[in-house]
């Protein structure tokens, strides 16, 4: 269930609590996560009868979307001789080191999520193990669409499908290419051929002059730094568009030496 704002959601787990229903702490995480709030304390109390880590209380909610909550927890004092269990102070000290091991084995259990390319909170770290780089001009949408797909996208590297790709995940514009021309490339040497392929945009990439400059320089500069190097390329746009208006910008770029390139239009 997703509640239309935060104090809504605190008000449904508190009314929760009032009928005396247990609320375990994982799915409390989860219902915390959908509503963008999140676990500024986490306190241990020890109440028998009760669920292991089960919602005791919540409290402190303020408008910065974090709260307090204290779960019930069988106390690790329980496993010291008898002598040390009326010690107060070791029992609150214990559960200390209880929260922190919860933290801990929460950040374990969740570890994977580090490596999806749509919930990963570190996409330019997990882009780095592939060999690629983003310049300030990709949204976050296209680094986790191309991340997605980095493998895949590495197998083609070079080909016409790898380039349709690539500008889609970054852009979403349409485009074709055509690779069926030769040219000699020594005319003494009529053996010697280079190939030329034309990149033609199909649509009108932008009504905005800016974004469309922004966005045709990413198309060619991607190109001009990813074509294969015994060929030659023609950019078609049927669109007026002065090479002075076009904003310079870094592009994201594969290497297989796991650098990019830092030069500008």
């Amino acid at each position: 269930m997703i509640h239309k704002s935060s104090k809504e959601a605190m008000l449904y787990i508190q009314s929760i609590l009032d009928k005396g229903i247990s609320v375990g702490y994982y799915r409390l995480k989860v219902f915390l996560q959908k509503h963008d709030i999140s676990v500024a304390r986490l306190n241990l109390v020890e109440r028998r009868g009760e669920d292991e880590l089960s919602l005791v209380s919540i409290e402190g909610f303020s408008t910065k979307n974090s709260i307090n909550i204290t779960l019930n927890s069988y106390s690790l004092i329980n496993y010291l001789p008898l002598l040390y269990h009326r010690k107060d102070f070791l029992k609150r000290y214990l559960f200390g080191v209880q929260s922190a091991g919860i933290v801990t084995n929460e950040s374990i259990f969740n570890i994977h999520n580090l490596f999806r390319a749509e919930r990963t909170e570190y996409i330019d770290w997990l882009s780095s193990w592939f060999g690629i780089r983003y310049g300030d001009l990709t949204d976050e949408k296209g680094k986790r669409k191309i991340i997605a797909n980095a493998v895949e996208l590495y197998k083609q590297r070079g080909t016409k499908m790898y380039f349709i790709t690539l500008i889609q995940s970054l852009i979403d514009i349409e485009l074709s290419i055509d690779d069926n021309k030769h040219s000699l490339c020594n005319r003494n040497d009529s053996s010697s051929k280079e190939k030329i392929f034309t990149v033609t945009i199909e649509e009108k990439i932008s009504m905005d002059k800016e974004e469309e400059a922004r966005k045709y320089s990413i198309i060619k500069n991607i190109f001009d730094k990813e074509k294969p190097i015994n060929t030659k390329m023609h950019l078609v746009y049927h669109y007026d568009i002065k090479d002075e208006d076009i904003v310079e910008q870094q592009v994201l770029i594969y290497d297989n030496m796991g650098y990019d390139y830092d030069s500008k239009l």
